[in-house]
């Protein structure tokens, strides 16, 4: 079992809850990123109330960085 604080930030926009994240073709796994950014962007979370497995957008500073803010997918090359 992946304790709360590993759980995988992708879970929610994975069918299988993430667990195949390997077996994901390209399309699928941007498909799950994007989502997942638009939704992180979009958010009003802090760090006293941020889950666990939410912990790391703060101690990172990846969701400071990025609140607030467009995410706009990258023309494939």
């Amino acid at each position: 079992m992946t304790s709360p604080r590993r759980r995988c930030s992708l879970a929610p926009y994975v069918a299988d809850g993430g667990r195949s994240l390997r077996a994901m073709s390209e399309g699928g796994l941007t498909l799950a990123v994007s989502s997942w950014l638009t939704d992180l962007v979009a958010s009003h979370i802090d760090a006293d109330t941020a889950g666990f497995h939410q912990a790391w957008l703060f101690e990172s500073g990846l969701y400071h960085a990025i609140a607030g803010g467009v995410v706009k997918p990258q023309d494939a090359l």
